[in-house]
């Protein structure tokens, strides 16, 4: 199910029956039967009613806020799983410092791999040879991180990896877009924007995809828990940044559905995406997501919203002990 994104200045999310509706002033959108939506997410100052909470709530949808930059604000969320003896062996194995680096060497293989797949789909014709030469050393980077020794050098694996990827990113997005290297608190240009805020929108369903598996999203492994910080959610989406996150940039960019000119400067230096623009974003992010992939193993294929919570019981699964360690998804 796809998620419902309010992104217009002034717009309220009301409940009529058993769907959502989105009004301003008296204006009234198509009405969204409640069957349909995975999460509700609110950018900006929009509004909410009391029932429309009370809706959501009984039916188990998330409600995530975030401000009109694409930070995150806050969540509302039913009752947290009762699965106290998971999430018990969950917080055991967090303090498994082998376990641990076993689950984060996986999740780093996973994204350089993903990472070096697109990067070969990029080059098309397989003969530039500042493409070749990054992936012949991502392929050593992803067979490094599957033998490195400990979380810190695991992470000096990862910093090297994510710095060759983004300049092949930066190579292939067309003029007049402009990227050189990533940066973020504050994102400065607009394509660090883009994707930080699609890195927020990959996190929350992450987030989501943990919670209906019954772990606790605070609670990770490669990247060590923190206060606020969803640490587990972080974990598992490194994997899909390249397949889900980094493809809506690509295309937003590349297929000319933004321009740099839907960006306005603010203090910082930071730049801040319009609300046209936000509507854009959302609706590109929701096709990715329900976008269909073939899944190792299975007969069928499903959607990248589907996969995610597949990983997550995967997750489950290697934390119980139901499986001998955890396979992140590797892109063909």
């Amino acid at each position: 199910m796809p998620n419902l994104y309010v992104t217009e200045l002034g717009s309220v999310v009301e409940k009529e029956a058993e769907q959502l509706l989105v009004t301003k002033g008296s204006e009234v959108r198509p009405a969204v039967p409640a069957r349909r939506i995975e999460q509700v997410v609110l950018v900006g100052p929009v509004g909410v009613t009391t029932p429309a909470l009370d809706f959501l709530l009984d039916r188990g949808i998330g409600l995530v806020l975030l401000t009109a930059r694409g930070e995150f604000r806050g969540r509302l969320a039913g009752d947290l799983s009762r699965h106290v003896a998971l999430r018990h062996r969950q917080h055991q194995r967090a303090d498994d410092a082998a376990f641990g680096l076993g689950i984060g060497r996986a999740i780093v293989a996973g994204k350089i791999h993903n990472s070096r797949t697109l990067c070969l789909r990029w080059d098309e014709t397989n003969d530039d040879p500042t493409t070749l030469a990054a992936t012949r050393e991502l392929r050593t980077l992803e067979e490094g991180a599957g033998r490195a020794p400990g979380i810190a050098t695991l992470m000096g694996i990862e910093g090297r990896a994510a710095r060759l990827y983004f300049g092949e990113l930066g190579r292939r997005l067309r003029a007049p877009w402009c990227f050189t290297n990533r940066a973020r608190r504050p994102p400065p240009d607009p394509v660090n924007a883009l994707l930080s805020i699609c890195y927020t929108l990959l996190h929350e369903s992450c987030y989501a995809a943990l919670e209906a598996a019954g772990l606790d999203p605070f609670c990770g492994f490669l990247h060590q828990p923190r206060y606020g910080r969803a640490s587990l959610a972080l974990d598992l989406m490194e994997e899909f940044r390249p397949l889900i996150a980094d493809l809506v940039v690509m295309r937003l960019a590349n297929l000319r559905r933004l321009a740099p000119g839907d960006f306005q400067p603010e203090p910082g230096p930071r730049v801040r995406l319009s609300r046209d623009g936000w509507r854009v974003v959302a609706e590109e992010y929701n096709r990715r997501l329900q976008t269909l992939v073939g899944v190792p193993g299975a007969r069928r294929r499903t959607t990248y919203q589907r996969l995610l919570e597949v990983q997550a019981r995967h997750l489950r699964h290697a934390i119980e002990g139901a499986a001998p360690t955890y396979e992140p998804f590797r892109a063909r």
